[in-house]
């Protein structure tokens, strides 16, 4: 019975491809299509789908650290 369970979770998780295939995937179109000129975007917009979501990871990274650090802060303001 569990190992059904595990071959059907298996199963699931192989059909999902995940964001970052889509976004690479995005990313080529888009830069097919500059380079085709059949759009006139600048270089920035056309390689969105890479810096887009590594600049919302970064930002939810900041802001995790500055939270962390001020939980550190409040600890050694305790203590004292």
């Amino acid at each position: 019975m569990q190992q059904e369970s595990r071959k059907n979770n298996q199963q699931q998780q192989k059909r999902r491809p995940g964001l970052a295939p889509i976004l690479f995937l995005a990313a080529a179109v888009l830069t097919l299509l500059k380079l085709a000129g059949v759009i006139e975007w600048r270089w920035g917009w056309v390689l969105s789908p890479i810096w887009v979501p590594l600049f919302i990871i970064l930002v939810m990274l900041l802001f995790e650290i500055l939270r962390d650090f001020e939980e550190i802060v409040i600890e050694i303001l305790k203590r004292r």
